[in-house]
């Protein structure tokens, strides 16, 4: 179970920001096990990850 506390003069939004960033990487793990893809669907979703990290990269250089 998780926890987030309220911090001196925190507003609940950002405490709610905390949460959910705690939590994302469990949705993603459930959302892995619980559906199957195939490996060439891996490897073209990895590839697509890859493409849009290095165009990022590349307009932040501009």
């Amino acid at each position: 179970m998780f926890k987030v506390k309220l911090r001196p003069n925190e507003k609940l939004s950002d405490a709610l920001r905390r949460f959910r960033k705690l939590t994302s990487g469990i949705k993603s793990q459930c959302r892995q096990i619980n559906t199957y893809e195939k490996p060439s669907d891996i490897r073209r979703s990895e590839r697509k990850r890859t493409a849009t990290r290095i165009r990022k990269s590349q307009k932040e250089l501009s």
